[in-house]
C-alpha cells in the first residue's frame, strides 16, 4: 500500500511490450472509487478522492477491455 497527501501528485505509467497494434488511447485508467481517471501510458492526477483506491489499466482490444491491475 502507498499513501498520498491529499492534493499530492500521483503518476500512473504504463509500459507496452505487445506485439498487437495497441495505441496509447486504447489504454484506460480506473479506479474502484472515482471510476475512469484518464487514457494513455502516463497519467498524472492530483485530484483523487480520499480513500483505499484499487486502480486498473483497463487495454481496449479486439472490441472488448481486458484487465491488468496492479498492486
Amino acid at each position: 500500500m502507498m499513501l498520498f497527501i491529499k492534493g499530492e501528485s500521483i503518476i500512473l505509467k504504463a509500459v507496452l511490450t505487445s506485439n498487437r497494434k495497441i495505441t496509447k488511447s486504447n489504454l484506460v485508467w480506473v479506479s474502484n472509487i472515482d471510476g475512469k481517471l484518464g487514457s494513455g501510458s502516463l497519467l498524472e492526477l492530483t485530484n483523487l478522492s480520499v480513500g483505499n483506491h484499487n486502480n486498473s489499466l483497463r487495454v481496449w482490444y479486439k472490441n472488448r477491455y481486458s484487465n491488468h491491475y496492479f498492486p
